[in-house]
């Protein structure tokens, strides 16, 4: 009798063992599919997330767009543009002008010399270098006339008057 008893709480055993097996494989089934819902969800909010991320991209883009356009910030940057492009014409004319001026000025040096000059000549009629001086400013001005006839009287004066004569040339090549 032990012996069938023995047989009994064996069978008895395994069958407990093969109880508490499927109910181990019926609990892991449980939590594996408990796992696998979890990150289904997890997924699901991660695609959510990313999906609100890009609404949320496009959200801001028409509303940058919006302010551009109703709070005027085009207009705005056209002012502040055509201002810069204002400021630099101005800033060109003037610099044109300072040039201009310079110019002015130069010529008004010559002029100044060229009249002194032609006083010395006056007073003294023989003096063959103030007549080329005076054909030198006046070359200078572009007077093509008065500087080759001031020339001719001090080549008139000697006619071997070395810088007269390359004075001479170079005014008769002028335009």
């Amino acid at each position: 009798m032990k012996f069938k008893n023995i047989k009994k709480s064996s069978s008895s055993r395994k069958s407990e063992n093969t109880t508490k097996k499927e109910n181990v494989k019926k609990s892991l089934t449980k939590v594996a599919k408990k796992v696998a819902q979890e990150k289904v969800i997890e997924q699901k909010e991660k695609w959510k997330d990313i999906q609100t991320e890009k609404t949320n991209k496009k959200h801001l883009f028409t509303s940058i767009y919006r302010f551009i356009t109703e709070k005027k910030i085009w207009l705005a940057a056209l002012l502040l543009l055509a201002g810069i492009s204002l400021f630099i014409v101005r800033l060109d004319v003037y610099m044109h002008r300072q040039a201009l001026t310079a110019v002015e000025a130069q010529r008004q040096e010559l002029v100044q010399k060229e009249q002194y000059w032609i006083r010395v000549t006056k007073e003294k009629p023989t003096y063959r270098d103030g007549y080329l001086e005076v054909a030198l400013y006046a070359y200078q001005l572009k007077d093509k006339k008065i500087a080759l006839e001031n020339v001719q009287k001090a080549l008139d004066l000697d006619p071997n008057f070395e810088k007269g004569l390359q004075l001479r040339g170079i005014i008769e090549k002028m335009n």
